[in-house]
C-alpha cells in the first residue's frame, strides 16, 4: 500500500529534487505569512464578550461595572449546606 502511495508521489518527489529552490520560497513565503499572522493575534479574557448580552448574569456584571468601575472584577461565592437557599440567593442577587 505505502508503495503505492509512493510510486503516485514520484514525479512530484522527483520535480522537488532536481528544482527545490521553489519549495523552498514557498515554504519561507508560508513560514513568513503564519509569523506574521501569529503576532496579530489578540486573546479575550472577557468571558461576558463571548456570552449573549441579554443573558442576567452578562447585564449584572455591566451594572456591576457601571457601579465600581470596568477594570476591576468581582467574584460572589455563596457557601450554605441547602443548594435551594443557595439558588435562591443567587436568583435574588441575579434580577431576572
Amino acid at each position: 500500500m505505502i508503495e503505492r502511495l509512493f510510486e503516485h508521489l514520484r514525479p512530484l518527489i522527483h520535480a522537488i529534487l532536481r528544482r527545490p529552490a521553489p519549495l523552498i520560497l514557498v515554504s519561507l513565503l508560508l513560514a513568513a505569512l503564519g509569523g506574521w499572522g501569529t503576532t496579530h493575534l489578540r486573546i479575550d479574557s472577557d468571558f461576558s464578550h463571548l456570552i449573549p448580552s441579554d443573558y442576567p448574569s452578562v447585564q449584572a456584571l455591566e451594572r456591576l461595572r457601571e457601579q465600581v468601575g470596568g477594570a476591576q472584577e468581582a467574584s460572589v461565592v455563596i457557601e450554605s449546606p441547602s443548594f435551594a437557599a443557595n439558588r435562591q440567593l443567587a436568583e435574588a442577587l441575579i434580577p431576572h
